[in-house]
This record gives structure tokens, sequence and C-alpha cells, in this order.
């Protein structure tokens, strides 16, 4: 009574045994290639960072906005390096926004710039005004909270007539 499929006249189409195969190995093949690559380019000395989709910790980080700083210093004529504070209004600004999310010369050089100005506007002694985008870093073997720089750049101050 019990008869198979191929009794009955029916018969699998063409393929299917190995795209059935495929489809089992297939995933398993991806993952240990993708494993074989990351564990090389680690042997190698390159960081897997996890927001380039490395060491399988994709958002293990606590890399975000929110743990982002824009820290600002001014230079005087000695080379002394003193803390510049910065408004609490500076950071709706679209400019530090952008700076934070993608800290790079393109992005921290026009915020320097502003800050420089006003410096200069202002009759300050400073010559140069350096800006740096920082971000926490927890380092759990010590339970300790440190900032790591992301990027930094330094403006001169423009000087201005009858200073």
């Amino acid at each position: 009574m019990n008869r198979s499929p191929q009794e009955e006249g029916w018969a699998p189409p063409p393929g299917a045994a190995l795209r059935t195969r495929v489809a089992t190995v297939l995933p398993a093949l991806l993952l240990g290639t993708f494993a074989a690559v990351s564990l090389l380019g680690h042997l190698r000395g390159g960081q897997a960072a996890p927001d380039k989709g490395g060491a399988f910790g994709l958002f293990s980080t606590v890399d975000r906005l929110a743990n982002r700083q824009l820290r600002a210093e001014v230079e005087d004529t000695a080379g002394r390096r003193r803390p510049l504070p910065l408004e609490p209004g500076l950071a709706s600004d679209p400019r530090v926004r952008l700076a934070l999310a993608r800290p790079a010369d393109a992005t921290l050089r026009p915020v320097a710039s502003v800050l420089a100005q006003a410096l200069g506007a202002a009759g300050s002694p400073a010559v140069r005004i350096h800006v740096e985008v920082t971000r926490a870093a927890f380092d759990a073997e010590s339970d300790i909270v440190t900032r790591l720089p992301l990027h930094a750049v330094a403006e001169p101050v423009p000087t201005f007539e009858g200073r």
C-alpha cells in the first residue's frame, strides 16, 4: 500500500538534490570563510574593528555619538595649552554634531575656525586653537572609563587690527 513517489510516477525535478545540498552546506561554508579571513587578519596584526564588521562583536562597543566629546584648548605664545570652556549651545550646532559623528580634518576645521575667529575678535592672546574629538573607552580589567582621541586639528587664531 505504501508506494514511493517514484513508483507512483512522480519524480523530483532534475537537480533538486544538488540544490538541497548546496542550500544546506553554503551557510556553513560562508561563515567558516568569514571566520578564517577574520582570524588571518588578526594574526597578521590587523585590528578587527567591530564597526568595520570584524571581531564578531558588531555592536559590542560603546562608541556612539552620546559617548563622544569635543574638547578645545588654546595655545599661547609660550606654547602652553589651557582648556577652552565651550558654550552649552555649541553642542546643537550642526557643524559640531557632524564633527562628532565623522571626526576628520574636513569636519573639525570649520569648528576650529569658528572658535578661532571668536577668540581673535575677543582679543585673546592665544595664537592657536586645538580641537579634538574623543570617545569613551571602558577597560574591563581595571573598571576605568577613559577618553581616547579620535581626531584632532589645530588652527591659528587670527589677529585683528587694534590688538
